[in-house]
């Protein structure tokens, strides 16, 4: 038996290169309202967030799509305050390997670790895979498990890689 995941890298350039990701997350709460008689609710707020740095940069979807990832152009907004870019859309349910931490794996696939990898663009990490990772699984051509190595992504040239089935 076997399984099949692939990922595919973006480059993708919201009005010029100085982008950054932003995070749009549904919090559980509990609030008061003026309407509640002084009785406490439960709800949930938005917070939102950047992620600023590589070490935030591998990405788990979370569950009912409870946390939405943009890339955006801080310097740019439009007409509603808001900065532009384009909203990232997981696959429900997010695609994972089958066999996490896999020794038939080794490091050949260490992509597939999570469902989003969010890096700095870099000429020496043109490609996050190769065609002879199998041959050598854990010393593979290309080693994408080095690749995040915590440089700051606020308004970068970012590389985003995903993780589809």
């Amino acid at each position: 038996m076997h399984d099949h995941v692939l990922n595919y890298k973006l480059d993708v350039d919201i009005l010029g290169t100085a982008n950054t990701v932003a995070t749009t997350e549904f919090v559980s709460t509990s609030e008061v309202y003026p309407w509640s008689d002084g009785k406490s609710i439960n709800t949930f707020k938005l917070a939102k967030s950047l992620i600023t740095n590589e070490d935030q940069g591998k990405i788990h979807f979370s569950t009912n799509s409870a946390v939405s990832y943009a890339v955006v152009n801080k310097d740019e907004k439009n007409k509603n305050d808001e900065f532009r870019g384009y909203k990232i859309l997981p696959l429900t349910p997010p695609v994972s390997v089958t066999a996490p931490n896999s020794e038939i794996l080794g490091n050949a696939a260490s992509w597939a670790d999570a469902n989003l990898w969010i890096s700095k663009r870099k000429d020496t990490e043109m490609i996050s895979s190769h065609p002879y990772a199998s041959l050598d699984v854990m010393n593979p051509a290309v080693d994408f498990s080095g690749f995040l190595d915590g440089e700051e992504l606020e308004q970068e040239d970012l590389v985003l890689c995903m993780l589809n089935e």
